[in-house]
């Protein structure tokens, strides 16, 4: 430092003699000071230059060892939008949420069980709240008389009344389920949710919303965020003109277009009815249960299933059946002999006059899809099985080459596929599949289908939504209209009808 500090000072007193560098050593007190006369320099202007643009410290940097030299010499952020057009801006009106899950579209008991259980199983204290509308945000700092700034900490409402005290000691999610189902009875217009305690740290540590009041639904999701567009070139010289929005928000959706949805835990063996042993017996004592869902026009939905044995089926069928096989294995025979194997994974037709004979070989259980549709002049009686295994490779070929970007994308770049496996009158099966994104939809038609992989969610016009996983059964009468949100690449089995009877 001390050689810095005097060369420092020898280049300013370039123009001094030696006796005034030896006055300046005896002024810091150093005895053997070496004095330099500097020499006249020759200024090297464009080193000059490449020194005044050096930058300036930006502060303490690690060993030269860990050091790495940038990617690239500008810095740049991307917020997923390909055009700054693209950029939409989240919308400040009537757009209210309460912590991270009220994001989410409303949350089903199953749902809020599941947080529950996680509360619990951290040895949190669960607790029961609520706030009528007018004191549920926390806005501003309010004007209670409790002296507030933003230092503080403070806001009005942050707050809530308790329901009851904190369940201390409660293991059972069950039971706050059923305190929450009190709460809202108890006040039907006021918001609930649950927050969480660590008795350790003595703090709140979660919170979620279970409940909104009916007079203040969330604002849909399409509606949540304003003013973007794809246009590939940017903005247009002129604003476009505005085209109406796809789902108009906070419309009603009439309850005979809503999704009907159970998830694979209401077809379970345990759940079904039982209906005794089958009639016409060749082999065995198959006994079969059987559960339906619903029901839209001459289509229905159900799950069934059947011990090991064997019986004739001597009348044509009425009806065209689908299923898919959950587990199990046996064939269906035709009346020349001819026999038709499925077992867990396959996918099997069973077309609308088909008779023969069935043989249970290991106790099945599926999931069907019967039309009763009219007669489909020269069509085919006998039945189609697709298996598992060419079903994989199926998979492969619509979702490698087979995918193609959705023109009608709201979010993301979903891309979907599909492969249409049976199409007789109006009845048609297949696959489908898509990446994440979201996009709107109308129904023009009822489809069935079976999640086999993935998440996503069904967005109703008037906000309300469905979370859906693999194993559940979903059926979208036609006139549906709404949006997909697809969380992870989503695979399913579908049932199209394109004109059910009425």
């Amino acid at each position: 430092r001390l050689s810095t500090c005097l060369g420092t000072l020898q280049g300013h007193f370039s123009g001094t003699s030696a006796k005034n560098c030896a006055n300046m050593s005896a002024m810091l007190g150093i005895n053997n000071l070496v004095t330099v006369v500097p020499k006249v320099v020759k200024i090297d202007a464009k080193a000059t230059r490449a020194r005044a643009s050096a930058k300036g410290y930006v502060g303490l940097k690690p060993a030269s060892l860990f050091n790495k030299p940038p990617a690239s010499p500008a810095f740049t952020v991307s917020n997923g939008c390909t055009t700054t057009a693209s950029m939409k801006v989240w919308t400040p009106v009537n757009n209210k949420f309460f912590e991270t899950l009220s994001f989410l579209p409303p949350l089903s008991d199953a749902e809020i069980v599941k947080q529950i259980g996680y509360i619990v199983a951290k040895d949190w204290t669960p607790c029961v709240e609520f706030a009528a509308p007018e004191n549920a945000l926390t806005l501003d700092h309010g004007h209670d008389g409790i002296v507030s700034s933003a230092t503080c900490g403070y806001y009005a409402n942050r707050y809530w009344p308790m329901w009851k005290l904190p369940m201390f000691g409660c293991t059972d999610p069950n039971q706050v389920l059923a305190e929450i189902a009190k709460c809202k009875t108890a006040f039907p217009d006021a918001y609930v949710r649950v927050c969480g305690f660590d008795p350790i740290k003595q703090v709140q540590v979660t919170s979620m919303l279970v409940h909104r009041p009916p007079n203040e639904p969330a604002i849909p999701v399409q509606a949540r965020s304003v003013g973007g567009t794809e246009a590939a070139g940017g903005y247009a010289t002129s604003p476009p003109s505005p085209s109406p929005p796809l789902l108009p928000p906070q419309q009603p959706s009439p309850e005979e277009t809503l999704p009907r949805i159970v998830d694979l835990d209401y077809f379970a063996f345990d759940k079904l009815t039982p209906k005794g042993p089958r009639t016409r017996v060749h082999d065995g004592d198959p006994h079969d249960f059987t559960r339906k869902f619903t029901a839209v026009g001459g289509a229905a939905t159900g799950s069934w299933a059947c011990t090991e044995g064997g019986w004739d089926s001597p009348a044509p069928r009425a009806t065209t059946e689908f299923f898919y096989v959950f587990s199990g294995s046996g064939a269906v025979t035709d009346p020349d002999g001819t026999s038709h194997h499925f077992r867990g994974g396959d996918i099997v037709v069973l077309p609308k006059g088909w008779y023969g004979s069935w043989d249970i070989i290991h106790k099945i259980h599926k999931v069907w899809v019967v039309n009763d549709h009219a007669d489909v002049a020269h069509a085919s009686t006998v039945p189609l099985v697709f298996r598992a295994a060419p079903f994989a490779s199926l998979w492969a070929t619509i979702g490698g080459g087979g995918l193609k970007l959705r023109k009608d994308a709201l979010h993301g770049a979903p891309a979907s596929a599909a492969s249409e496996m049976y199409d007789v009158g109006n009845t048609s099966v297949g696959l489908w599949t898509c990446t994440p994104g979201s996009f709107a939809s109308v129904k023009t038609t009822t489809e069935f289908f079976h999640v086999l992989e993935g998440v996503f969610f069904l967005t109703n016009t008037d906000g309300t939504a469905r979370r859906c996983v693999a194993g559940d059964t979903v059926v979208l009468p036609k006139g549906w209209a709404g949006m997909w949100d697809v969380i992870e690449t989503v695979k399913k089995v579908w049932v199209d009808i394109s004109d059910p009877a009425e």
